[in-house]
């Protein structure tokens, strides 16, 4: 949800701790001693600007805002770059079967969280300053998308992770709908002229649409070659569709 980005991280360290029974990697210093990623601080920070748009009664007390959360976005993302190689370094010696997916899906909740606050960021600049170009409104449609897919991703990954078919129905629905909504915003901008220059993507979108309405699921007693199969399917949707918002 838009504005808890801190609680979104601290579920998903807790889940990571529950699922493994071993704390998240850290740094350590020269003595030894684990170090804060300064991740939680980053994104308290980000939350808190968010807030401040939400409530801000005055253009000039929304831009401020605006400016505030950009920075502070940029400094979550300097924090996460830094954690990353720290998760990289640990997923190089980790065991296959249960550490390197829960990693990998440590790895893909800060980046969905990081796309996420963009996506906002974004729309909320779009909003403040009247912005009502065709090529201002595609880029923050295209942003969107790219934010969704990170979603996407992670969700993937905590199937791969799992391999349980009740974790692929429960969630698929969602994690695809958050794409496919955006065919609408495609459609309207096609028909008032604009080309995407990465050509149409609504045969991308349609791929996805059987997932999206609920129409391919797994059945309850699908095993896990069949979970890893779907997963790689919905994967390679998804692809194509992140490589068209990427440009």
């Amino acid at each position: 949800m838009p504005g808890d980005w801190g609680t979104e991280w601290k579920v998903a360290k807790n889940q990571f701790e529950a699922k493994t029974g071993q704390k998240k990697p850290s740094e350590k210093s020269m003595l030894g001693i684990r170090k804060g990623s300064g991740l939680e601080d980053a994104l308290k920070a980000c939350d808190a600007a968010w807030t401040a748009i939400e409530v801000a009664n005055t253009t000039a007390a929304k831009l401020a805002a605006i400016k505030k959360f950009e920075a502070d976005i940029k400094v979550f993302d300097t924090k996460m770059a830094t954690y990353e190689k720290v998760l990289a370094a640990a997923i190089v010696g980790a065991d296959a079967k249960l550490l390197k997916p829960e990693l990998d899906i440590l790895e893909k909740q800060l980046d969905a969280i990081s796309h996420t606050m963009k996506a906002q960021l974004k729309a909320a600049s779009v909003a403040a300053d009247g912005a009502k170009t065709l090529e201002f409104t595609a880029k923050t449609l295209m942003t969107s998308v790219t934010g969704a897919v990170a979603r996407a991703k992670l969700f993937a990954a905590k199937v791969t992770s799992r391999k349980d078919p009740k974790i692929f129905n429960d969630g698929v629905v969602k994690a695809t709908r958050d794409i496919t909504q955006n065919i609408g915003n495609v459609e309207k901008l096609r028909q008032k002229g604009y080309k995407f220059p990465d050509g149409d993507p609504t045969n991308l979108f349609k791929v996805l649409t059987p997932w999206a309405q609920g129409n391919r699921m797994l059945k309850p007693t699908a095993d896990q070659t069949l979970v890893k199969r779907e997963i790689g399917a919905y994967l390679q949707a998804i692809a194509g569709v992140e490589k068209w918002a990427k440009g």
